[in-house]
């Protein structure tokens, strides 16, 4: 049955949610989320949609007396700009997290909106990862819920989800009261959208935009809601509300709240080791390390067979034969052929060498196989057959450095302002003001 007040126990958990109250696992899961959402975003710089969202932020937001700034370019615009850019930048590698129950990249939602209103408000690093553990916390709670209803209906859980999730984190930031963040996540939820076409045709830009918009409503949901804009108090689970137009039901909503506040469902969020959609990390990974191992060339592939979770291997645009990186045949086949995965993936570059051995890929669904895990089968000419079996790990803070140094050459922000960057991060707690680290992410 419905949980009637799912909105209100929500907004109830973000406003009484304090520092303290997190559990020190928390706290250094937001500092690793935030250490790889800065370092993927700003070896992002460079990439179509990143220079397309600052450009526009740029035009149309710029204020030469605004607090908040534009990452890694410094310059000041209103935080609807810089919310939107700096969202974007952050998906534009197509690298960040994932929180795959509910198969949604929080993190490039509710860190800059975290980040913008932190700068704004001048709050410190224990206000920031108190208000980024809210938002990462609802937004993962909505949608391991209901993702698996809401995706086969053409919506994306990153967009739809995480203006809620933003709004959250901003109604922590903004300092609103109890009244004001309810009426936040219901503006949030008012602004949710974002479809999956574009997935199914490879067309990878609009995902990051569709941050863009879902991180900077969110921002403004929680803005409209201090300037006294009541929303709905049942927006969420409401017989017209969120639920049922994104998920067609409004059912099961106690699943949502089920130990709020004892169990943290955020610590499950994983960190993608390469620029290409979550759910084919595993795959990649898995014949990487086969074709590494067994010394495997290319021409020697007679076939392989991926065995996935259904979830995984029948999410739209996944088994497909259309270049992308969301594409299981194209970036596995570039695995093997190339034996990295470059930001070339987001492009669907294609050789010969790729497009021959996407036809020999095969994809099966399989019960058996949890999400993040992956069995592969490999028939060779001269091998015969080679298997592998993967499961993607979980990072910590000191494993996630390393992939902030592997990226430092693509940022335009120089190693000794990253290694600050790295340290003020890993001891967050004891900022005072998050604008000090702000300054270590512009490139003036």
């Amino acid at each position: 049955m419905a949980h009637v007040n799912l909105t209100r126990d929500l907004a109830a958990f973000c406003y009484k949610l304090k520092y303290d109250d997190l559990p020190d696992q928390v706290v250094e899961k937001v500092k690793v989320c935030t250490l790889h959402g800065v370092a993927v975003g700003l070896a992002a710089v460079e990439r179509p949609t990143a220079k397309q969202a600052l450009s526009f932020a740029k035009k149309l937001y710029t204020q030469r007396n605004a607090r908040t700034r534009l990452l890694a370019d410094g310059t000041r615009v209103s935080i609807a700009g810089v919310t939107f850019a700096n969202s974007v930048l952050f998906h534009s590698r197509l690298q960040e997290d994932d929180y795959h129950d509910g198969l949604i990249h929080l993190g490039v939602i509710v860190l800059p909106a975290a980040l913008a209103s932190a700068e704004q408000n001048r709050k410190s690093g224990s206000d920031f990862i108190t208000a980024v553990a809210s938002g990462y916390e609802i937004g993962a709670r909505i949608s391991r819920v209901y993702a698996h209803l809401s995706i086969p209906r053409g919506f994306r859980s990153t967009p739809v989800y995480g203006p809620v999730a933003a709004a959250a984190s901003s109604a922590k930031l903004l300092g609103l009261n109890e009244q004001q963040t309810l009426s936040a996540l219901g503006w949030g939820a008012n602004s949710g959208g974002g479809l999956l076409e574009c997935g199914v045709v490879q067309n990878i830009s609009e995902m990051p935009f569709q941050a863009g918009f879902a991180c900077s409503s969110g921002v403004m949901s929680a803005l409209l809601a201090q300037e006294g804009a009541v929303a709905a108090p049942s927006l969420l689970e409401g017989e017209r509300g969120f639920l049922r137009a994104f998920a067609g039901t409004n059912e099961e909503t106690e699943k949502v709240t089920k130990g709020l506040g004892k169990h943290y469902h955020m610590l499950e969020t994983f960190f993608k080791p390469y620029p290409i959609g979550g759910l084919l990390q595993a795959p990649v990974a898995a014949m990487l390390g086969l074709v590494a191992e067994n010394n495997v060339a290319p021409s020697q592939i007679r076939e392989a067979e991926l065995r996935m979770s259904p979830v995984e291997a029948l999410y739209p645009g996944a088994n497909s034969m259309k270049p992308g990186p969301m594409s299981l045949q194209f970036c596995v086949a570039m695995a093997a052929c190339e034996r990295k995965i470059t930001t070339a993936a987001i492009d669907g570059i294609v050789n010969p060498c790729i497009s021959d051995l996407m036809k020999k890929i095969k994809i099966t669904p399989d019960e058996s196989i949890a999400p993040l895990r992956c069995k592969l089968i490999v028939t060779t000419s001269n091998q015969g057959i080679l298997k592998k079996d993967l499961e993607i790990g979980i990072n910590n803070f000191k494993e996630e450095t390393k992939l902030v140094e592997s990226l430092i050459p693509e940022m335009k922000i120089s190693k000794q302002k990253v290694a600050k960057a790295v340290k003020m991060i890993e001891s967050l707690e004891a900022c005072e003001d998050i604008t000090q680290l702000i300054d270590l992410l512009i490139s003036k």
